[in-house]
């Protein structure tokens, strides 16, 4: 359990919370669909990280770190919405069994 750095004054974006639901197609195959849980508001803070391909191009890699109340169930399976842009979860801390600190990554 993490220490508060934060004001609940802070939460101020809105964030959609997706979770993860299987299907079985006609053909056999599993597919995996996003459904929206739940809104949230949160403390959003944006970071961009760099990262070498090693062929001398650099992508940006957009991170999020999402601070708001406790949803129960919410892991790195998940998706959130944010400004019309989805972004994996990577991971979730709980803070003092009221918040939760989501960090998650863009996806491109």
């Amino acid at each position: 359990m993490g220490k508060i750095d934060f004001s609940v004054g802070e939460f101020d974006t809105r964030v959609e919370l997706y979770s993860p639901e299987l299907k079985q197609t006609v053909s056999g195959a599993v597919e995996k669909n996003f459904t929206v849980r739940g809104v949230v508001y949160a403390k959003v803070r944006s970071r961009n990280m760099g990262e070498d391909t090693g062929e001398g191009a650099i992508l940006i890699t957009n991170i999020q770190e999402i601070v708001s109340y406790d949803v129960p169930g919410v892991d790195n399976a998940w998706r959130i919405k944010k400004d019309n842009e989805m972004f994996d979860v990577i991971s979730v801390d709980r803070i003092q069994r009221r918040f939760m600190k989501i960090t998650a990554k863009r996806i491109v």
